[in-house]
């Protein structure tokens, strides 16, 4: 599972007496192809945790991106980053504990509310923008960033950037992975992912393009029913204009994200860059509209 939390909280619960490590389970927050993540707490802490609990089988590469994970995410300090506070391995199941965050991830947003208007869209992509710009000046590229990995936060609205374990950290060669080894997931990969070629910060700035494209239309730029045709449309082909797949988009909007995906040299260089043209493309919504934000839409309705 790549995110730290999602709905259902209480439909799965775990015996009260299991332990993980330190940690008292409580419930099952969701479960993937790569383990659970549980609510749990530790006695004698005032909180509650997201445990992610990854297959016994782990090989000596996994376990070491976990350890990864966590000594990348424990050096980034920004209310749009979910902390990490402890990995370890109980019973020969490595586990990582992270903040709990309650709300939906926003790829299940998108699926459930559609796409966003464009002056939405721009801000949260900018907030995200904000969080990776703090891991950017401290050399990590994420490297696998989509809806999946991002928390709509049901308590402030926040978006929040979660799962690092494929973080590459350009201050410190990398031992885990072979030169031109492609990482992340393939619909939001940049062209020189594709490839196979170094990245850098650039390579964030493609994906939050793909994410911002997906929340204006309701859809990814790219779709294929192979990746070796999604991934020559990623280096050959030119997304359609968001306003013609929905008319009535921002058009300033429009340009930014279309800049996100274009060619390396020409994206926005920076997190940073890219924050600031969303907040001055974004629109003034129309006079006595209203709908709400996505957040406040995420935490008001009915979760099942």
């Amino acid at each position: 599972m790549r995110h730290t939390s999602t709905h259902r909280e209480g439909d799965a619960p775990v015996p009260p007496a299991r332990t993980v490590g330190p940690y008292e389970a409580i419930t099952v927050l969701g479960k993937g192809s790569s383990g659970l993540v549980l609510l749990a707490r530790r006695p004698g802490v005032e909180r509650l945790f997201a445990l992610k609990l990854l297959p016994p089988d782990l090989d000596a590469e996994g376990l070491a991106r976990l350890r990864r994970e966590a000594e990348v995410a424990s050096r980034l300090d920004h209310p749009g980053i979910v902390q990490v506070h402890d990995v370890g391995v109980h019973q020969q199941q490595a586990y990582l504990v992270m903040d709990h965050v309650p709300g939906p991830t926003l790829k299940e947003v998108i699926a459930r509310d559609g796409p966003r208007p464009a002056a939405e869209a721009a801000a949260l992509v900018a907030e995200l923008a904000d969080a990776l710009d703090v891991a950017h000046r401290a050399g990590i590229v994420h490297r696998d960033l989509k809806p999946a990995n991002v928390i709509v936060d049901g308590r402030d609205g926040r978006a929040k950037l979660t799962d690092f374990g494929l973080a590459r950290d350009l201050t410190r060669p990398s031992d885990l992975t072979q030169a031109g080894a492609v990482l992340g997931t393939p619909y939001y990969m940049s062209p020189e992912q594709v490839r196979g070629e170094p990245v850098d910060a650039r390579a964030d700035v493609y994906a939050l393009g793909v994410i911002l494209y997906e929340l204006l239309v309701g859809a990814r730029p790219f779709e294929a029913p192979t990746v070796s045709e999604l991934g020559w449309k990623i280096l050959e082909a030119r997304p359609a204009p968001p306003s013609a797949r929905r008319p009535g988009i921002d058009p300033r909007v429009e340009a930014v994200c279309l800049a996100a995906l274009g060619p390396r040299e020409a994206r926005p260089a920076t997190a940073r860059a890219l924050a600031d043209a969303l907040r001055a493309a974004r629109a003034q919504p129309a006079a006595g509209a209203h709908r709400p934000p996505v957040a406040a839409a995420a935490s008001s309705r009915p979760r099942g």
